[in-house]
């Protein structure tokens, strides 16, 4: 059983919420599954991620949190381009600042689109102070095999980077579901 995290924790991600007629919340399964999970040990936990409009179909999921798990979310809006994250960058940004600001931990993640969120909220949480759980969950499994020089290249520097001391950014490498304090 994980221990129970207490602290304000904000989790950043570029993975959409539905939010239903009804003001409940809704993921797709997976998602979902795994979200649950986190507010077992998660007791103060924020989302923020895209919101979009529930509709039927689909594999949507509702999420039902604990009782005792402190659980809410803040939307950012759905963006399918490059325009329309820069158009809405300046809004995006001060949500981030903010919602960063109360929070304690936060985690965030490398990967996304049309940008990663975590290139705008990463930075504003060092800036901030907070302590970084970078969500790198999966990424060495991306190297391509067999190897090439390009490959070979990427894969050092990717074990040299997990091995670098960044304790100074107060940042938690996340693989595979395990933590570490580098």
């Amino acid at each position: 059983e994980m221990p129970k995290i207490e602290r304000p924790y904000l989790l950043v991600c570029s993975i959409p919420h539905y939010l239903h007629a009804d003001g409940s919340i809704w993921l797709d399964r997976l998602w979902h599954h795994d979200l649950a999970e986190h507010l077992t040990y998660l007791r103060d936990l924020t989302l923020l991620s895209p919101r979009l409009a529930w509709s039927a179909g689909g594999d949507l999921v509702r999420l039902d949190p604990p009782a005792d798990a402190g659980f809410s979310v803040i939307p950012l809006p759905a963006l399918d381009s490059l325009w329309q994250i820069l158009r809405r960058l300046p809004s995006i940004v001060w949500t981030l600042w903010e919602a960063i600001g109360r929070a304690v931990i936060v985690q965030s993640g490398i990967a996304g689109w049309p940008i990663p969120i975590g290139w705008i909220a990463n930075p504003i949480t060092l800036l901030r102070g907070r302590n970084l759980c970078l969500w790198l969950i999966g990424f060495h499994h991306i190297i391509v095999k067999p190897p090439s020089a390009i490959t070979n290249r990427a894969e050092k520097g990717y074990q040299k980077y997990s091995q670098q001391s960044l304790s100074d950014y107060r940042l938690f490498h996340f693989i595979n579901g395990l933590v570490s304090v580098i």
